[in-house]
Formats: structure tokens, sequence, C-alpha cells
């Protein structure tokens, strides 16, 4: 029955209003603002700009039947690349296209020259020849083996390898049948024209239309740490403020909460590191030099470390509540009650985290507002507005000139709280301050044979409390000095106005070098000449050689250009070149054969070889995860043709406007997904090879395009025949990964794994070595590159980044072994991922020991002269100490052979005992650890150093046993638990 009319009326409304909030949702889901948006657009461009300007009449007349490849030019020049790495790579495209088109030609003059010669007199130049084909076999093979050898080597530079693959085997299909010079250069000339006029217009697109440049990437990048920073820090405040009425021995939404935190800011902080070797080579016009943004960083990193320590808290808890046989799951998982000594303990932190409460929040209000304040001063981001009523206190707000001075005295007020709340501890404790201090230490008594660092609850208690003080402090010590450094930048006029700004001469050198990998040359200090007044340890120096002495006169020296030339034939990289090689030719040996060569130009095979070489990769599980990729942009590229052609009904002008639209669409895959961006460029690149065939033919019509001897087929059919060509290249691809044998991603996380466990025994050492020139005093003046300090300080840096880069690379292969089909044993993935959490543990606590070691070298100006006394004795006495320190490094580098060569660990391994210096330092001086000098930055130092030594310890007997699971153990040793008695084993023996 029909309603009212004011019913009617009502719905109508109600419809529009309805479809609308759905769009709203629909586009909120998305997650397009307008940045995104023009990023789109951006990528859309140049494609669209292509196809565009082909339908002038000049431009199809000179490329004729390859005009469509303007436009995939357009799209594989990357226009969203940032403008340092885009000039980089237009060079690099530029210069590859090139060289490929030179070859090209050389190899169709060779094979026009194989035909006049093996040509019998009289007979025909158009027939075919066995000859011209095995030439042209020949460079084809030659050609692609070198250009992948690159492509394995260099795999930043892609996108050029594609474009010199396809003017190699684009021009190599017809090479055979070609008989004179002229048509040679014909192709050469329209491919090499038609790929350079896209690279220039995606050169004007990506440099006039919002131009990103690798600085704003940095600066976005330096936003999106400082931002980190203060979620961390809200999270840690959190998490402590949940242990005042929670179990901390327990997992919780607080915890899991911080470890997500942190885990988004080491992603921060590894992007950091990989953009700002760009930002610093780049002309830009802007306030920050090259030097300042080397600053900054070194900056953050002093504030990510005491930061990234303080989510450690949570393992430690963990690692208390193993030791005590507790359940660390939450209280709704575990099947047992808590026990009673559990209850009093958790009580006595709960009082712990009680009385840091206030302090804690004050100094973490504090480190918010330094925040505000960099970003404020470094024009990172708006100040914030100011109620009225603050105005009188504006000196101490973010953005003042006397911020540094109101932070400083902030950290004043907390380092007061800190030793308030340590005595408050030591008394309420019990343990008086008194000047007979054998009595009334905190430290058992020597003579105890097993002297455990934690032998009581209080003893950990006392290590807990001044391992979250001292963190705090150094983390806002830390932000002071980036506070600081930013105060100075505006003092001396750098934030006043901006100014052209130009990479120095050894920036400029490593930007013409074309590499953005992490060489040795990436590290200025470490190309400093050396200090002739010390003796660097031999790891500085390049590695031995173990089968060659150096060179000795010009003969050996050419012996040794000749050896590199024979190891870079075995390498991977020349094994990868050869697969891929095998691959192509297992497709374009159609155009080398007489009865299928007419039809390999004719059917358009030659894209599938094309697609063959793009898709190769070394391993199996990403073969497997590409080809999925590739497959799936290949289909929906093909199945958008079709409206993109037919709803226009084949008109030029709206076919352009809609293809327009759909490539933006698809760009939101590269935009807002990157690890599935193949899927958004094979979309792309597939839809503007099947619209832009069909234009060009409108263009130039059937004849001129049918001129080339490839056959026409309208749209409703090149499209599924393109997809079917494209789908068997890349499922040519796909099996030659894995024939003769595939290189599997087990195989890559096991070398992975040991080149990572040297570099944390290599960490561990330099840390060690770091140490121990603390406590000596001879870093030397650490403004100086040549300093032994400062050179220790930057290989530390490096080998800290490096390993967190490798952490999340063997993450990712990890991951990518689920891709691969599981066709003999299963891969241990469990094991190995233990190995990996356990390993990044690990390099936390080896960079917070060495980051502890800073409080001995910390100026004591305001101590009395007893404290300065105490900490001199301290050093002393550490000095004189030779602990197991560089047994770990030992057992680090055994595991790393253990991993790379797959052999079973040595017998009886050895590990490192803890370090026991508790109980050393009393045998030298029973008064120098007494609760007394509690308060010391020093003693803070010490425990943090003594709490991450343990755990490294405990991570590496843990990382042994792991390892041990994988490989095994040397051992002959056997028991026997038979029956027998002597005499019946003696008679059995007899008898066997």
């Amino acid at each position: 029955m029909a309603g009212s009319p004011a019913e009617d009326s009502v719905k109508g409304q109600s419809l529009p209003q309805n479809s609308f909030s759905k769009l709203r949702n629909a586009w909120n889901w998305l997650d397009i603002d307008l940045q995104a948006f023009l990023q789109m657009v951006k990528f859309a461009f140049p494609p669209t700009i292509g196809l565009c300007i082909f339908q002038s009449d000049s431009i199809s007349s000179t490329f004729t039947t390859v005009g469509y490849l303007i436009a995939v030019a357009g799209v594989l020049a990357s226009t969203l690349t940032p403008r340092a790495a885009f000039i980089q790579n237009i060079i690099v495209d530029v210069f590859a296209i090139s060289l490929a088109t030179a070859v090209a030609l050389l190899a169709m003059w060779s094979a026009i020259q194989a035909r006049k010669h093996t040509t019998a007199p009289g007979a025909p130049l158009t027939d075919y020849n066995s000859s011209a084909a095995a030439v042209v076999g020949v460079w084809l093979f030659a050609t692609v083996y070198f250009i992948n050898c690159l492509k394995s080597a260099m795999p930043q530079f892609r996108f050029a390898y594609v474009m010199a693959s396809i003017i190699t085997v684009v021009t190599l299909a017809s090479a055979p049948q070609m008989t004179e010079i002229g048509a040679a250069l014909r192709v050469a000339r329209q491919l090499f024209g038609a790929l350079l006029l896209g690279l220039a217009i995606a050169t004007g697109i990506s440099l006039l239309f919002r131009p990103s440049t690798s600085r704003k990437l940095v600066l976005r990048n330096i936003t999106d740490y400082l931002d980190s920073i203060r979620k961390v820090l809200e999270a840690q405040s959190t998490f402590l403020r949940s242990i005042e009425n929670k179990n901390m021995f327990h997992s919780s939404s607080e915890s899991n909460s911080l470890r997500s935190e942190l885990k988004k800011l080491r992603l921060v902080n590894n992007k950091l590191f990989s953009d700002m070797k760009f930002a610093k080579k780049e002309v830009a016009y802007g306030y920050l030099d090259a030097k300042d943004l080397s600053e900054i960083h070194r900056l953050l990193r002093a504030v990510f470390l005491p930061i990234a320590g303080m989510n450690q808290m949570i393992d430690i808890f963990e690692r208390l509540a193993k030791m005590h046989g507790w359940s660390t799951l939450s209280r709704d998982e575990r099947a047992a009650p808590e026990t009673e000594s559990e209850r009093i303990i958790m009580g006595e932190y709960e009082g712990m985290m009680q009385a840091l409460h206030s302090p804690i929040g004050d100094i973490s209000n504090s480190m918010y507002e330094a925040i505000d304040h960099v970003s404020t001063v470094l024009k990172l981001a708006k100040p914030a507005s100011q109620p009225a009523d603050e105005e009188a206190n504006s000196t101490s707000s973010p953005g003042h000139d006397n911020f540094s001075q109101y932070l400083q005295g902030q950290i004043d007020v907390f380092d007061e709280k800190r030793r308030s709340i340590l005595k408050f501890w030591v008394d309420d404790t019990s343990v008086t301050l008194s000047p007979v201090k054998t009595r009334n230490s905190m430290w058992p008594d020597t003579s105890i044979e097993n002297d455990d660092l934690f032998a009581t609850h209080k003893q950990r208690q006392l290590f807990v409390l001044l391992y979250i003080l001292y963190l705090y402090w150094a983390s806002s010590q830390a932000l002071l000095k980036l506070a600081q450094f930013a105060d100075a930048r505006l003092k001396n006029g750098t934030m006043s106005k901006k100014r052209f700004l130009f990479p120095g001469r050894k920036n400029l050198k490593k930007f013409l070098r074309l590499s953005s990998t992490v060489t040795k040359d990436e590290n200025d200090d470490c190309e400093s000449a050396p200090d002739p007044i010390h003796d660097l340890g031999e790891a500085f120096n390049s590695r031995k050689d173990p089968e060659h002495l150096a060179a000795e006169g010009w003969l050996q020296e050419i012996g040794e250009v000749l050896r590199a030339i024979a190891n870079m034939l075995r390498s991977k990289h020349s094994s990868f070149g050869f697969r891929v090689a095998c691959a192509i030719m297992s497709v374009a040996i159609m155009s080398l054969i007489r009865e299928t060569q007419h039809f390999y130009v004719e059917q358009r095979i030659f894209w599938g070889a094309i697609y063959c070489a793009l898709s190769m990769v070394r391993t199996a599980g990403q073969s497997m995860f590409i080809f999925f990729l590739r497959a799936c942009g290949i289909l929906v590229g093909a199945a958008a043709a079709y409206p993109v052609f037919y709803i226009a009904d084949g008109h030029s002008p709206g076919v352009l406007v809609i293809y327009f639209l759909c490539v933006t669409m698809f760009a939101y895959i590269p935009v807002k997904a990157p690890r599935f961006a193949l899927v958004g460029i094979m979309a792309t690149v597939t839809t503007t090879i099947i619209i832009g065939y069909e234009l060009q033919v409108k263009k130039i019509g059937q004849t001129v395009a049918t001129s080339n001897d490839q056959k026409y087929y309208p749209l409703y059919l090149l499209a599924p025949y393109r997809a079917v060509v494209c789908l068997g290249g890349i499922a040519v691809a796909f099996i030659f990964t894995g024939f003769p044998f595939p290189i599997s991603e087990r195989s890559e996380v096991r070398k992975y794994l040991g080149s990572a466990l040297y570099l944390g025994a290599r960490h561990h050492a330099v840390v060690q070595a770091t140490i121990a020139a603390r406590i000596r005093g001879d870093e030397g003046d650490m403004k100086l590159k040549s300093s032994p300090g400062r050179r220790l300080e930057t290989e530390r840096t490096k080998l800290f980044t490096k390993q967190l880069i490798l952490v999340s690379r063997l993450r990712e292969l990890s991951d990518f072994t689920k891709w691969q089909v599981p066709l003999d044993a299963r891969f241990p993935k469990e094991t190995y991922d233990s190995i990996i959490n356990v390993f990044e543990n690990l390099c936390t606590y080896t960079a917070l020991i060495g980051y502890a070691s800073t409080s001995f070298v910390i100026p004591q100006e305001g101590l009395s002269e007893e404290h300065s006394a105490w900490q001199t004795t301290l050093t002393n006495l550490l000095k004189s100490l030779q602990h197991t320190a560089d047994d770990v490094s030992s057992v680090l580098c055994l595991l790393s052979s253990s991993i790379l060569n797959a052999q079973p660990l040595p017998p009886h391994l050895r590990l490192p005992r803890p370090y026991e210096l508790v109980k050393r330092l009393q045998t030298m001086d029973r008064d120098v650890l007494d609760v007394e000098h509690v308060t010391e930055p020093a003693y803070s130092g010490f425990a943090i150093m003594q709490i991450a030594s343990k755990a490294v310890i405990a991570d590496l007997r843990t990382l042994t046993d792991l390892v041990r699971e994988l490989v095994g153990e040397l051992d002959f040793s056997y028991r026997y638990n038979g029956p027998w008695s002597d005499a019946e084993s003696q008679e059995k023996g007899k008898r066997s």
C-alpha cells in the first residue's frame, strides 16, 4: 500500500543522506587526504600526457608503431620518488637506455653482416638465415645476462633494467629478419626516442608538479620521529602507572601498547637512516643544511637508545618471573593463582611505582614540551596557541628563547627528586648509612661462592629503581641537547630566512657514484686520517684474504684484476643473470627458428619475454609472492581496459579522460600500500599498453600499425591475448626461479642470520673497547674525527643501525618462507623467529651497556670532593678488572660460523659466566658499592651495565641452545642405560 505524501517526502530526503553518509564512510576508510590525492594525480599525469601527445601528427608520424611506449616510460620513471633519488634514477635510466640501444644496434648490424656473408650468391636476403639467428641469440643471451647481473648487484635501479630489457628484447625480436641497416636504425631510433620522451615528461612532472624533495621527506621523518618519541613516552608512563595496581609480571594491554609504539619508532629510525643520505646530496631551498640534518640525526639517535632501553623493563620483569617460576600470562589466561611471594614482591613494586608517579609525570611533561619546542624552533610544526593565563609564564613555553634554561631547571628538579627517592628507599629498607659499612652493606659477603647480582629481591628492586630513574634522566638530557641545538640554530640566524643549500664536495662525490647502498664510504669519520698517537685495532683495517698475500709488482696487480673478474663471474649475481638469460631464451628461441619466427613477432610473444625478465627474482618464496602480485596486476589492468575504452565508445578524448581517472585509482596502491605497489604498477602498465595500442591504431591507421608484422586485434581480443602472453612470461619466470634448483628464503634467512650474529660480535667488541677507553680516559678529543673515541662512536652507531635494519630484513624473509611451496620437510620457522627475537634483545642490551658507560665520563663539577673521589675510585677499580666480556664476542663468532656453514657447534662449548663485577669490586674495596653512593650517576650507570650484562649472558645461552637445536653439536659421548652387568656386557661383546 502506498504511503502518504509526507512519508514519501521523508524517504526521498533520507535516501540521499544515507548515500552521502556511505560515501563519506568509504572515503574515510580509504584514508585519502589532499596530499595522498595529489600524489595519485602526479602518478597518473606522465602516462596520460604520453598518450595525449601521440594524438599530435608530428609525434605519431615520428614514433608510429611504438608510441605507446612513451606512456610506459612515464609509468616506469617513478615520479613519486623524491627529487634527489629521482634525478639519480633518471641519470641511470638514460645511461641504461643509451647503452642498451648501442648494444642492440651492434647486435643487429652483426646479424645483418652474418646474413650477407652466409647467403648463397643469387639467393634473396629475405630468406630465413640460421647464421643471423644464431648471432642474434648470442647477443640476446649476453645482453640479458649482463643486465640482470647489474639488477642483482644494484636492485635500487630496477626500472632502468626494465627499460633496457624492453629495448633489447623488442629490437632483437625482429633482428633475425632484417636485411639492411636502415631498418635497424629506424627501429632503434623510434624505441630510444619514445622511452626518452616518456622520461622527459616524467621529469617535468616530477620537478614542476608538487615537487617532492628528499629534504621534505627527511623533515617529515624527523617530525614523525619526534611524534613517535612522544607516543613511546606516553606508553611508558601508562605502563609504569599500571604497575601501581596491576601485576607487572603478567602481560597486559599497557605492555603490548608500549612494545607496539617502540616497534613503530624503530621503523621510523630505520627509514630516517635510509632517506638521510639523499637529503644531504640535493640542492635545496630551506633553512637546515646537510651538516644540520646530520647533527639532528645524531641527536635523535642519542634520544632513541635510552627510550628503547625503557622498553626492556617489560623484558626484565619477564626474566624475573621466569627466575621465580611464575607465569607471565595475563590474569585471565593463567591457570594457577598468584603465589604469596609473588603478591608480596608485587606489592613492594607497587609502592615503588607510586613513589615514582609524580616525578616521572613531571619530567615526562617537560619532555613533551621539549619535543614541542624543537618542532616549533626548527619550523617542523606550527607553534601551538597559548591560553591567556599562561602569558606571564611564557619564558617556560615551547618556542621561547629561554626554554632550554627552563628545561635544565626541570631536569635538575627531577635529579633532586631522584636522589630523594633513592635515599628514602634506602631508609625504608632499613639500610643505614653508617660509617661501619661492612655490617650494613647491601651486598652479600664476598666469601659466598656464587655471587649473583640479583641474589635478593631487595637488590633487584634497587637496580630496577636505578634503571628507571637513570634512563628517564638520560632521556631528558638527550632531549635537552636537541633543544639546545635548535636554540643555537635560532640564535645564529639559520632559522631566520631560507637560502639556497648546496651539497658538499663529499656528498656530491657520493651522489655521482650512483650508490644508494650503505657502504664504508657512507661513514665520513672512518675515512679520516688515522691518529699516529694511537695504534688502532686490526678490525679498523680491511678484511684479510686467507688465500692471498698483498700484491707486489705490476704483474700481480694485473692478476688481482683478473681474479676480481673471475670472482664476479662465479658470484650470486652472475648466477642470477645466467638463470634469467636461460629463462628469456626459452621464450625468445621462437624468434630464432624458421617455423615460429613470424609467429613470435605477429602475436607479440616478445612481451612475454619482457615480463619474464622483469619478473625474475632470486628466491622462491619471494617469487611466489611477486608472481601473485603481478598476476593480479595484469588481470586487473586487462579488465580495466574494457570500461576505459568502451564507456567512451572508443572516442579518443573520452578514452583519455577515463584512462586518467583509472590510472589515478590504480595509484592508490603505491601511494597508500607500498608493500603491494606492484599490483598498481602492473595494472597501469597493462592498461597503458592495451589502450595505447588501440589509440595508436586509430591515429595512424591499421595499415601503418601492421607494418611491423604485428597482427591487429580489436580491444576485446587484444586485452585477453595480451594478458595471456604476459601471464605466460611471468609463469616462465616462476619456473626458472626453481629450475634447475631453487634458492629459497630458508637459506637466505640462515645466511642473513649468520651475518647478523657476526655483526653482533663486532658490535659487542666495539662496545667493550668503548667502555675500556672511557674507564682509562683515553678516548681523546671527541670533536676530532680521527680520535679513537670518535671512531669507536662512529663504528658503534653504524653497527647498531645495521643490526636494526638487518633484523627487519630477517623478519621480512621469514615471512616470505610462508609463500614457498612446502614440497620437502617443514622449515623450523618458529626456531628462527625465536633466534631473531633473542638477537634483537641482545643488540639492544649491548647498545645499552655502551650507553650506560657514559656515566663514567660525565663532568662532576657540582659534586663534593668525597663524591668525586668515590667516582675516581670506581673507575680505577674497573680499570684494573679483566672480565669475560670478550668471551661474548667469541661465542657469537662461533654461532655465526656454525649457522653460515651449517656445521655443528664444537663439543662442550663453554659459555661465559655472569661478570661478577660486584663480587670482584668488593674484594678490592668493600666500601665502593655501599648504598651511601647510590645517588651517584656512575652508580646508576654501573647498575644498568650489570642488568644489561646479565641479560646479554642469559640471551647468549638461549641463543646457543636455539642454534644447537638447528645445527646440532659435535658430541660422541654416550651413556649406557641398559640392564647388563659388566660380566654380561663382556660376554655380549665376545659373542658379537
